[in-house]
């Protein structure tokens, strides 16, 4: 939003149909400087909503193991992590993916294979969640 209103300067004016004119940008101003309020004021009471939905949704804890090759040096990275996902019917909404709480990331190189799937077991058996492989896995 811009409002030009404010940088007429018109204290060297002395033609009233002018000044009369900057007056009228300023009414025109803040009419949409109100329109914007109020736009801000219902965009802020549907976030309230969102919130409180948020707070009555189930969430439920999955550990991710993700596997991924990085392309700069040709070597495997697993990350590890937990996403505490709401349970809801749909995985995108307006056009995006439903996102939860991520916890307890942990990067670990290819050689470290182990360990990753050591600590992913470990916070399975910390948060009784399931393990969901992601990435890129070979067959």
């Amino acid at each position: 939003m811009y409002l030009r209103s404010t940088e007429y300067k018109f204290k060297h004016i002395y033609n009233i149909t002018t000044l009369k004119n900057y007056c009228d940008y300023a009414e025109c101003d803040i009419k949409q400087a109100e329109r914007v309020i109020q736009q801000i004021r219902k965009y802020q009471q549907d976030l309230f909503d969102h919130v409180q939905n948020v707070l009555n949704t189930e969430m439920k804890p999955v550990v991710y193991l993700h596997r991924s090759i990085n392309y700069s040096t040709k070597k495997k990275e697993y990350r590890i992590f937990v996403e505490i996902r709401p349970q809801v019917e749909k995985e995108q909404i307006d056009g995006h993916r439903v996102n939860g709480e991520y916890k307890e990331q942990k990067n670990f190189t290819g050689t470290e294979r182990n360990s990753a799937f050591k600590y992913a077991e470990e916070l399975a058996k910390k948060y009784r969640c399931p393990i969901e492989k992601t990435g890129y896995w070979r067959m």
